[in-house]
């Protein structure tokens, strides 16, 4: 029991920390609140909570989720972003582009949209 608590507390630290690197302490980098919303049950309906705004959604087989934040994306098209892969501490994004982490991403953590500097 000993090992089990310092191993769940460090993995714990180590979610939170590369969150924070990546500026999403609550799924949102800035002041703006997001949070992910999916379907309880395959076909179900889903929708942002009211005052929300949904800014990406994806469809997986027969669920669905959407990204659902407290204001508008200042981005639109994923055509002039990039999704920024890595690790821990390595979530930057290139001169000129600042992240936007109201777009869903392909993993849950090590990932961030990177679009140009608005």
């Amino acid at each position: 029991m000993q090992i089990k608590v310092p191993v769940l507390f460090s993995l714990a630290l180590l979610l939170l920390a590369e969150n924070v690197a990546a500026g999403n302490a609550f799924l949102g980098g800035d002041s703006d609140r997001c949070y992910l919303e999916d379907t309880p049950k395959p076909y179900g309906h889903v929708q942002c909570k009211a005052g929300y705004y949904e800014t990406d959604s994806k469809r997986d087989g027969r669920f669905q989720s959407l990204m659902c934040c407290s204001s508008p994306s200042k981005w639109s098209d994923k055509e002039e972003c990039y999704e920024q892969l890595g690790g821990i501490f390595d979530l930057e994004c290139d001169s000129g582009y600042e992240q936007n982490s109201k777009w869903l991403t392909s993993r849950m953590y090590g990932a961030v949209w990177c679009c140009p500097e608005q």
